[in-house]
């Protein structure tokens, strides 16, 4: 964030054990995490759950606010925009 670039946060997958299912982090678990290392909740983030399939979902806002969201199925990411330009606004701001 430092340099001006978007981060993009891939979210862990626990798949250590192949007799069991993956163990996926939410979004919103990740946000609690950027809580607890006190990244300000007044942050902007978006958030993709299960992108490019039929059911993804896109979302954006406050740090604080997705901590409380239900993204649904994963997997799920996250990107922490640097500045944005107007045309990357615009579409994040409509969903």
């Amino acid at each position: 964030m430092k340099n001006g670039n978007h981060t993009l946060v891939l979210l862990d997958i626990k798949a250590d054990q192949p007799e069991k299912e993956p163990v996926y982090m939410t979004a919103s678990q990740a946000a609690w995490q950027f809580i607890e290392a006190k990244l300000s909740g007044e942050i902007k983030v978006a958030a993709a759950a299960r992108v490019g399939r039929e059911d993804q979902k896109l979302w954006y806002g406050k740090i604080k606010d997705l901590a409380k969201t239900d993204l649904g199925k994963k997997p799920h990411s996250i990107v922490v925009p640097s500045k944005l330009h107007f045309t990357e606004r615009e579409f994040l701001e409509s969903l």
